[in-house]
């Protein structure tokens, strides 16, 4: 069936939505429901067509645009258009699934989608967990076996993951036994399984099932991986990761025949229900681990001494998957993948969000490691707290972001994360997240100050394992030693290739997605965000090549923040080199600047600031370039870093 014939009660459902809230349908709406209307119709066609060659739509459409409400829109439309549409729109969180089933049906009337999730299954819900999480306990329910029966579902990510895990028909996919009409995807879902083991690991599966099944199949192949483990943790040369090779291509398919195996009862029987599913979750790990490793997925690295495996869960046939992720794009994970086609789209316009800098530290820049000494541990909550007074007023709505361990060790005091009842800090309204969390929430939309301390990098090992999930390219010796993490401009250290592009992306799209928490988060008819600063200890190396990419129309380069009180009070040690360098640009109001009192503040020799310079990438990106003094009209041979702005502006003003 050709849906187009709806596309005119869409986007009356969409003006009825955005009339709502009290406002007109203007050029923005417009442009970001025909973007979604157009992915859909695209994935529609797809099952339609049983397509092979495509997975998924990817619609990087920026936070605030409406793309969320735009696909509840389409469900609306097409459903109450045509009995035989189906869909299922799939959320992080539990209370964002509440939040999608009431969108929908602000539209069709109640009743007419079913949310399951662990909080609305029909028996067994954990009353005091539901009221902790949603505030209240659900009252429509829903069983698990009738989602494949009900037209338009809403589950979680995790239902999902598992359907896609195990491969059986659960309701999400399908309805009616035929594949759904379309899959919606709210935010990015973590479809790579990835697993780690040691050596240890392994050969204890091997005793485990040596004593409960005495000959069993897979006894002779769990000894030889567990041979080729211990071999190559025993060697002490070679690259820091590498291909582990641990079962022979005729036993590839051994460990996907669990008959006879039965990981409960290798357990103790004595210990504790919790303690024996504990062992029975570490025996699995292992056994998927075996699993993937079979098929060629699996490495070592010598510097964790563990063995990595994974499994991307994206080899369903099913091919009407839409994603909504604001950062889809920026993280570089879908990119990757041959069968995902990324949706052009528009941008928001972030001209009013006004990115600072502030400058950590170097003994913060290892969070995990200040926190373990007492003194830097209160130290560094100290800089954070003074860091958000410098920089503030009194009355204003700030949130800040910094690791997990800052708020559960205690380094500040953790704000409360109802932003309806903040903690006064000398009068700012204060409330904290922790990186990795709060995707897609709204709740703290009016917030007008946002300080993200440190940055979120996953471990090399996971870079490896979304690299190679997500591009499906294969391990190999070669490709593994671009994982090694080497020096690049502005002091950083990253791997290279395909690697960098996953390390990196994971760093933006946590400080996209956790800054567009704030008020920059509110678009208006324009496509421009909401006024809002921005604060980050993000290294100017990543932070400004990547500028334009996080927030297309904001300054290219940041400002400088105030330094709290303590430190600015505090004599400085002065800094040399290049850091020095690119501090003091950042910080001058200077149009240009001679190699003579570079080298007086800076200690790089005239004679070596060409070569200084060269170096630097984040000078020009900050607007600076070096030129000879009669470029700029001045007399002598002196060189000059010239902010070619503010150059232009003097020249224009003196003529």
């Amino acid at each position: 069936m050709d849906y187009r014939f709806l596309s005119d009660r869409f986007h009356e459902m969409r003006a009825q939505q955005i009339n709502q809230h009290g406002r007109a349908v203007n050029s923005t709406d417009k442009q970001v429901s025909e973007i979604v209307l157009q992915a859909s119709l695209k994935a529609i066609q797809h099952v339609q067509a049983g397509t092979r060659a495509t997975r998924m739509q990817a619609v990087p459409l920026g936070t605030g645009l409406g793309k969320s409400s735009s696909a509840y829109a389409l469900i609306a439309a097409f459903a109450m258009g045509d009995m035989s549409f189906s869909a299922a729109y799939v959320v992080p969180t539990i209370k964002m699934a509440e939040e999608a089933q009431a969108g929908i049906e602000a539209l069709t009337g109640e009743g007419c989608t079913a949310l399951w999730s662990s909080l609305h299954k029909h028996k067994g819900v954990d009353r005091k967990k539901a009221f902790d999480e949603l505030g209240h306990v659900p009252t429509r329910v829903v069983d698990k076996r009738t989602l494949g029966a009900q037209r338009i579902v809403i589950v979680t990510h995790k239902q999902l993951e598992q359907e896609l895990e195990s491969g059986k028909a659960e309701g999400v996919l399908h309805y009616l036994s035929q594949p759904r009409s379309i899959v919606f995807i709210d935010e990015h879902p973590d479809l790579l399984q990835q697993a780690q083991v040691t050596t240890g690991d392994v050969e204890g599966l091997h005793a485990s099932l040596a004593r409960h099944a005495p000959g069993h199949p897979w006894l002779p192949v769990l000894a030889q991986a567990g041979y080729y483990m211990a071999c190559l943790t025993q060697s002490s040369s070679g690259q820091r990761y590498t291909p582990a090779v641990l079962v022979a291509p005729e036993a590839a398919c051994t460990f996907d025949d669990e008959t006879g195996v039965s990981l409960w009862d290798m357990t103790d029987p004595e210990a504790s229900e919790g303690m024996r599913l504990g062992e029975q979750a570490k025996l699995r790990q292992v056994v998927d681990f075996l699993r993937a490793a079979a098929q060629g997925r699996a490495f070592y690295s010598r510097k964790e001494h563990r063995f990595f495996a994974y499994t991307l869960h994206l080899g369903t046939d099913y091919p009407g998957f839409v994603l909504l992720d604001a950062t889809s794009e920026l993280a570089g994970l879908v990119t990757l993948h041959p069968d995902v086609s990324m949706v052009p789209v528009v941008h928001v316009n972030y001209e009013r969000l006004e990115v600072l800098r502030m400058d950590m530290p170097d003994k913060f820049r290892k969070v995990r490691e200040a926190l373990k000494v007492a003194a830097d541990r209160a130290e560094y909550g100290l800089y954070i707290r003074e860091s958000v007074l410098a920089n503030t007023q009194a009355g204003d709505d700030v949130l800040v972001v910094v690791h997990k361990d800052v708020l559960t060790d205690g380094a500040i005091i953790s704000a409360s994360g109802n932003p309806e009842n903040p903690t006064d800090w000398e009068g700012r309204k204060v409330n904290t997240q922790h990186w990795g969390a709060g995707v897609g929430s709204n709740q703290f939309r009016k917030k007008t100050h946002v300080f993200m301390f440190g940055s979120f990098y996953q471990p090399g090992s996971a870079t490896i394992a979304q690299a190679h999930g997500w591009s499906g390219k294969a391990l190999s010796i070669e490709r593994l030693a671009l994982a090694e993490s080497v020096p690049i401009a502005g002091g950083l250290y990253s791997p290279r290739g395909d690697y960098r592009q996953v390390q990196e992306g994971n760093v933006l799209k946590w400080i996209k997605q956790l800054a567009m928490r704030g008020n920059a988060r509110n678009v208006n008819g324009e496509g421009k965000c909401g006024a809002m600063k921005l604060f980050l200890t993000l290294e100017l190396g990543m932070l400004l090549p990547n500028m334009q990419r996080l927030f297309p129309g904001a300054a290219p380069a940041p400002l400088p923040a105030a330094l709290p009180a303590y430190l600015a009070a505090a004599p400085q040690q002065a800094k040399q080199g290049r850091q020095a360098l690119v501090d003091m640009v950042m910080h001058s109001k200077l149009s240009c600047i001679s190699a003579e009192s570079i080298e007086a503040n800076t200690g790089i020799r005239r004679d070596l600031l060409s070569r200084e310079c060269k170096a630097l990438p984040s000078l020009h990106l900050l607007g600076w370039s070096l030129k000879a003094a009669g470029d700029i009209g001045k007399a002598g041979r002196m060189k000059y870093l010239v902010n070619d702005a503010r150059f232009m502006q003097e020249v224009l003003l003196a003529a």
